[in-house]
């Protein structure tokens, strides 16, 4: 009998959580009030979003009920009910749940969904399995977690959703041969859906190591961006940070590809661009960042006002454009990049030319050390259309406007744009310092031709045709224009005119920095 005993203390030793752990009970029903059988239920820490493995009666009976051992603290509960085809029930997460001791949840109503599935394939039409699927919900950024976490052998997958905005992130395993590309695709299900055959882009896997110049130790936690030079679209690569040795992995499709390595700022190291095509496995060897300082301050607009999403750029003496990650200001401004020491030419450009703001500069700002610099956007108001044209074919009057944004310097996109033209057609734009009213041939020239601008032109569009006349002319600003005046008309050569000519009305802005 004695020699049981040490058995048994260790055997209840071994089992504290089955006989001493804390409670969770409830019952789990269907939008239609009926109790739900086969429910997983997972628990995560909310702390570090940690997996709890040691769960005991972690799912439902056949009417709903769960009385699940657990120990106790702050958890991330996800009830997880039988997915498609048997349900389509939404899988329900609750957050911060506090558990010490037995913490009924009474009873849980999983919202009505529908179905959404596909089949993943690769280029050559070939099924893809093992392939991991999330779901997100687009309003909230939310994980809406599933039952079925991957494609099965044959590249299928049925999820459960809400009838919402939801992102669903595609990552392929970066190991099993072939490799293939990550995808994120948005849809909004309108009832059960199928989305047929989804296909992934053959991959390539990119590798290297990130170390430092001075030391040569390797650079943990580095970001490293990808984007496709022929669209400019940066390519989504979940897992594409460095680890404690500096080493990356990642795949990524066939193409030639700008590559951001963004250090964090903690590292005091600056972020270094290289460009290279991938048409097989890449390996880039070992890269070396550079030390730098920190370049931090507050972006404010010209009354003093906080702005959001400025963005900061950088060019160095002897280097030119200096790479600088995450360089947008936050909601109060604030903004933080590292750069290399030296002389720098320092650019704080609003969050766009439609906002009324032009951009501030810093010509030569040496720094050697952390230095504070703050910019101020100044007011740069938007041109303005005055007078009235004269008509020409079809009884259509030219448009002029000037357009997208603010006349700024920095405004690269800004133009002439000329509309309702005869097609085809000829003319001449004129670009002065003052206004006029002067009436000539029917109309009124509205800009003084004294030390004006006239520049010939050539419409495109259908020759001869009413309303299909159209010009795009971007201006030439300068630094010596700013805060200069200017008022611009075009003419248009028309023979269907009253007296020859048709015209716009006049557009008048000034050139902001």
């Amino acid at each position: 009998m004695s020699s049981r005993l040490p058995l048994l203390l260790l055997a209840l030793v071994s089992l504290p959580s089955l006989a001493f752990g804390d409670l969770l009970t409830g019952r789990i029903i269907a939008p239609n009030g009926t109790g739900v059988a086969g429910v997983n239920i997972n628990a995560f820490r909310s702390d570090n979003g940690n997996e709890e493995d040691n769960l005991f009666n972690d799912g439902t009976d056949a009417s709903g009920n769960f009385s699940t051992t657990i120990p106790a603290g702050v958890w991330d509960l996800h009830f997880l009910p039988p997915g498609p085809p048997a349900t389509t029930h939404v899988p329900l997460v609750l957050r911060n749940v506090v558990v010490s001791g037995t913490r009924a949840l009474g009873t849980l109503q999983l919202q009505a969904g529908v179905s959404l599935g596909g089949r993943l394939v690769s280029q050559g039409g070939l099924p893809i399995g093992n392939v991991s699927i999330d779901v997100f919900e687009v309003a909230t950024g939310f994980q809406i977690p599933q039952m079925q976490v991957s494609s099965n052998a044959f590249g299928n997958f049925a999820l459960a959703v809400p009838q919402v905005a939801v992102e669903l992130r595609i990552v392929p395993s970066r190991t099993a041969i072939p490799l293939y590309f990550s995808r994120r695709m948005t849809v909004t299900p309108a009832g059960n859906t199928s989305l047929g055959d989804i296909v992934l882009q053959d991959g390539f896997q990119v590798s290297g190591t990130v170390v430092r110049t001075v030391g040569g130790t390797g650079v943990a936690g580095l970001d490293l961006d990808f984007i496709d030079v022929a669209t400019g679209i940066e390519l989504w690569t979940p897992n594409d940070s460095t680890n404690s040795l500096g080493a990356f992995s990642t795949v990524v499709p066939a193409g030639t590809l700008d590559i951001e390595l963004c250090p964090s700022l903690a590292s005091r190291l600056v972020a270094k661009g290289l460009r290279q095509t991938v048409s097989a496995t890449t390996n880039l060897g070992t890269i070396t960042l550079d030390p730098g300082v920190l370049l931090s301050g507050t972006v404010r607009n010209f009354a003093g006002v906080a702005v959001l999403n400025a963005d900061i750029d950088v060019s160095a003496s002897g280097i030119g454009k200096v790479l600088t990650c995450n360089d947008n200001s936050s909601a109060t401004g604030a903004y933080a990049v590292v750069v290399p020491a030296g002389t720098l030419r320092v650019t704080f450009n609003p969050p766009s030319y439609d906002v009324g703001l032009g951009r501030d500069l810093e010509k030569n700002l040496v720094v050697g050390a952390d230095t504070v610099l703050d910019g101020v956007l100044p007011a740069c108001d938007p041109a303005t259309n005055y007078g009235n044209g004269l008509a020409g074919t079809g009884g259509l009057v030219p448009r002029l406007r000037m357009s997208p944004g603010v006349p700024s310097l920095g405004n690269k996109d800004i133009g002439f744009r000329l509309r309702n033209a005869r097609g085809g057609s000829t003319g001449f734009l004129i670009v002065g310092f003052a206004p006029a009213s002067n009436p000539v041939l029917g109309g009124t020239v509205l800009v003084s031709p004294q030390n004006a601008f006239i520049v010939p032109i050539a419409l495109g569009g259908a020759s001869g045709v009413a309303g299909e006349g159209t010009l795009d002319i971007p201006p030439q600003f300068s630094p010596a224009l700013i805060g200069i005046d200017f008022f611009a008309q075009f003419f248009v050569h028309d023979p269907l005119a009253a007296q020859g000519w048709s015209f716009s009305n006049g557009v008048t802005f000034r050139v902001c920095r």
